[in-house]
């Protein structure tokens, strides 16, 4: 999460990675990297694919994948796969041993890889690209909410989606909901710009976190089904294809 007000970074990183060398040369790098910027952050390390997965909370900004993960386990490609059936969000950099293996991570969406043995120089130039993604995004998309009557704030990137219920909102997150005494026209003004839409008058969704359109539903990523109706479906296909578009030119 970017706080502009400081101009640091600070980022949750995840290490899937099975060999011990490995997992401290990241880690290495990660610290030595710290002191050279302001970046701080929270690394998580899985010697396998199967933990990394079944402990995922959706919440991470960074994920370090090596791509073998050791024989008889599930490899790095694949848990990236399964990773993306519900999170299209996390910065993926595969960690390979040949470098042809890595072509593969554009199916998962990855920005970059790093051939193994590891060397600073290489490992600097991806984590900066991870974290000019992480920040442009973080700065351009996001916006401070106030929540619990002003004592506590989130950011709209954290909001799954609002809903209007008893004529207050409730703001929906991964793992909380928060009540405002506010009306969903003062919400669309304050999201106005980010990629936010209506599905109906009483839920604004957060797009980032939409996974499919059914018929009469919109589903997001954590299985959360929405009533869309018909009169609001071209203009919400509409604007998830504007943002999907605008998300594939950066």
């Amino acid at each position: 999460m970017y706080n502009k007000s400081k101009d640091l970074i600070y980022m949750k990183i995840i290490i899937v990675e099975d060999e011990l060398i490995w997992q401290e040369k990241l880690r290495e790098y990660l610290l030595k990297f710290s002191l050279e910027s302001k970046i701080e952050y929270k690394i998580s390390i899985y010697n396998d694919g199967d933990s990394f997965l079944k402990d995922y909370k959706n919440d991470a900004d960074l994920i370090f994948m090596d791509i073998e993960l050791g024989k008889n386990k599930i490899n790095g490609m694949e848990v990236s796969k399964k990773l993306r059936e519900f999170d299209d969000n996390v910065l993926l950099i595969f960690v390979t041993n040949m470098s042809q293996f890595a072509v593969e991570g554009y199916e998962v969406d990855a920005i970059d890889f790093i051939v193994k043995p590891l060397n600073y120089y290489s490992f600097k130039m991806k984590i900066e690209k991870a974290c000019r993604i992480i920040g442009k995004e973080a700065s351009s998309k996001n916006k401070m909410i106030s929540v619990e009557n002003g004592t506590k704030n989130i950011m709209s990137s954290e909001v799954l989606y609002i809903e209007v219920r008893n004529h207050n909102l409730f703001y929906h997150t991964k793992s909380e909901e928060y009540k405002v005494r506010s009306t969903m026209k003062e919400a669309s003004k304050l999201l106005e710009g980010l990629p936010f839409s209506k599905c109906n008058n009483c839920y604004l969704v957060n797009l980032s976190y939409v996974k499919e359109i059914a018929k009469e539903d919109v589903i997001l990523n954590n299985g959360i089904a929405l009533k869309m109706p018909r009169t609001r479906r071209k203009e919400f296909i509409e604007d998830l294809g504007n943002y999907l578009s605008g998300r594939s030119e950066e």
